[in-house]
């Protein structure tokens, strides 16, 4: 993950340059900073899988973070999610339950 995203920011400066586009650098490290920490994110949960122990609590994290960005966005901007966000957030919460629940029961 962390080559693949290397290669394409690289790629991506590249093309930007070329094209002689503006490139905003807030943007930029603000989405490399969260490019690494899914890098890091990718590599705990690939050793949590290697313990031997319940995967589900883990994967339904990992579900969950459009669950989570969603509400984080309303709650900054202050506005009510669309009604289909609000359908997708309790059929995701639904099914983060669901995944982790069971297994420390």
């Amino acid at each position: 993950m962390f080559v693949q995203s290397l290669v394409l920011q690289v790629g991506c400066v590249i093309k930007f340059t070329a094209t002689s586009a503006v490139i905003d650098w807030n943007l930029w490290t603000i989405g490399s900073i969260g490019s690494l920490v899914s890098c890091l994110g990718q590599v705990f949960a690939t050793s949590a899988i290697g313990t031997g122990k319940p995967a589900g609590p883990m994967s339904a994290l990992f579900s969950s973070q459009v669950i989570i960005v969603t509400l984080y966005s309303a709650i900054r901007q202050f506005k009510l999610p669309h009604y289909m966000q609000l359908i997708g957030l309790a059929f995701g919460i639904i099914g983060a339950l669901i995944i982790s629940v069971p297994e420390q029961m």
